[in-house]
């Protein structure tokens, strides 16, 4: 008698897909944990992590962002301060320009050329122009809402964060980043809220419990629950859902300076009109 032999099938489930904020990324434990996330994640970085490391200058003068980076009060940045966050940006540039970073499996970055970004293989090429469309429209919505002042830089990183994962919608994207402490929501959740974009702390439980129990699996295998537990890492995840960013007409696209006017009072508003009905959550992960 013929016995046939039992039936087995394999499925594919999709690789997480997770985004390391600025403040995750540039802190001391920033580009280990990437690494560290790569092994088990397609993981992308913000442009403005290269924009930092490129003109340290710059950055190093915002004491804003210096004192966030270093863990410190604003008024209380000082050249110790200057020099820890230094140390760790020249880590990210040696990562990228002597160690290979560019060619790691699992680690990717837009960039404003398609040549010099870093994406997977068959990624749509369409996803810097979105990125751009992106960005414009929660700078108009920031505008309208009479939030911006002087040049604020934690503002343009929380930004290009959150443009970047409305661009990778289809991915589901998390976002990791840290809060500035236990009473204040994470850089992106002000930023969102300041543009009229909705960004509660997560309080339903169960929800929570099924989140952070999705997550577990990838913090373990990439090895980061000891950094995590030790309360060294403290981590945040934000989730963030833009229903109207996931096929922006070719007009919104096209942001060539030569062909289209992007003043704040432009009467074109279709950047803007990508972030309608956006909302996101935020929960730490213990």
């Amino acid at each position: 008698m013929y016995v046939m032999p039992p039936l087995t099938m394999q499925v594919q489930i999709a690789q997480p897909c997770c985004i390391v904020d600025i403040p995750l990324a540039l802190s001391c434990y920033g580009l280990g944990a990437t690494m560290m996330l790569s092994r088990v994640c397609r993981v992308w970085l913000s442009p403005t992590v290269w924009a930092i490391v490129d003109d340290p200058g710059f950055y190093l003068a915002q004491d804003r962002l210096v004192g966030r980076l270093s863990g410190i009060a604003e008024g209380a940045v000082d050249d110790a301060a200057r020099a820890e966050v230094r140390a760790v940006i020249e880590q990210w540039r040696r990562a990228r320009d002597d160690y290979g970073l560019d060619v790691r499996e699992g680690i990717f970055w837009p960039a404003e050329k398609l040549g010099e970004a870093v994406v997977p293989k068959g990624c749509d090429g369409a996803i810097l122009e979105r990125l751009d469309a992106l960005a414009v429209g929660l700078d108009r919505r920031r505008q309208n809402a009479d939030a911006v002042g002087d040049v604020d830089v934690l503002a343009d990183c929380a930004r290009d964060t959150a443009a970047l994962a409305a661009a990778l919608a289809d991915e589901r994207p998390i976002v990791l980043t840290t809060r500035p402490d236990d009473t204040a929501p994470p850089d992106i959740g002000s930023y969102l809220s300041m543009s009229r974009i909705p960004c509660r702390r997560l309080e339903d439980l169960n929800a929570m419990r099924l989140l952070r129990g999705a997550m577990a699996p990838m913090l373990v295998h990439a090895g980061l629950v000891d950094l995590v537990a030790s309360g060294l890492l403290r981590l945040t995840a934000v989730s963030l859902i833009a229903p109207a960013a996931a096929l922006p007409s070719r007009q919104t696209l096209l942001l060539d300076d030569d062909d289209v006017d992007i003043r704040w009072n432009s009467e074109r508003g279709g950047e803007t009109a990508l972030w309608e009905h956006a909302t996101a959550i935020w929960y730490d992960v213990p």
